[in-house]
């Protein structure tokens, strides 16, 4: 009887360090699998670029630089997209005088990169240019952008353009799910001043085509 006992206390001390033993090598390994998570998560975020989170100078500093090296001047289009590891603005604009130029600035320092100067605007064929008064901000219209993705995970800004077609404002964004191999895109245009989405086969001018382009066509 008392070997019983004894053999049963035994048994119970084994069944209870097994159990001890079992749920700490559970909690080690979510453990580690939470660090090993949270480490794929970060490595994922690391590899992001996101005009929005973006060490860079804002739109609006961009088109003063040209306004202000300008004296004056009218935007066609604007474009921020990344450019050998770093973004850059392309600005089509139309001076005081009617000339119109392309201006590359380093998003990051504001300077001029490069200026293309290309020809006189034809008044006869005026382009379509940015009214920046009732333009959402980049920000919010990102947000809207993202509602309209077939891909809830494709959520991070890569580039965007903003430029007039048909007296419409139009805002294109590529948009991304952030890896950096493999990486998803996907594009997505939205009227500038009311978020709504924009058939790409609606726009005219989706590829930002400078009025100098669009005259030697002709």
């Amino acid at each position: 009887m008392f070997l019983r006992k004894k053999t049963n206390k035994k048994l119970k001390k084994g069944i209870v360090l097994s159990a001890c033993f079992l749920i700490l090598f559970s909690t080690t390994a979510c453990g580690n699998n939470k660090s090993e998570i949270s480490k794929t998560n970060q490595e994922k975020s690391a590899n992001i670029l996101d005009v929005r989170t973006a060490d860079i100078v804002g739109q609006q500093q961009a088109i003063l630089r040209f306004t202000t090296d300008n004296k004056a001047g009218s935007i066609i289009s604007i474009k921020l997209e990344p450019v050998n590891k770093k973004y850059i603005y392309t600005l089509d604009a139309v001076d005081k005088k009617g000339l119109e130029s392309i201006m590359t600035i380093d998003a990051k320092t504001s300077n001029v990169i490069k200026k293309e100067e290309r020809s006189t605007i034809d008044k006869n064929n005026m382009p379509g240019f940015i009214d920046f008064t009732p333009v959402l901000d980049v920000d919010k219209a990102a947000k809207n952008a993202k509602n309209f993705t077939s891909n809830k995970d494709i959520d991070q800004v890569l580039a965007y353009t903003l430029y007039n077609d048909g007296n419409i404002n139009i805002y294109e964004f590529t948009l991304t799910d952030g890896a950096n191999e493999n990486a998803k895109t996907e594009k997505v245009l939205i009227n500038a001043v009311t978020g709504k989405k924009i058939d790409s086969a609606k726009s005219n001018n989706s590829n930002t085509e400078s009025s100098s382009n669009k005259n030697d066509k002709k």
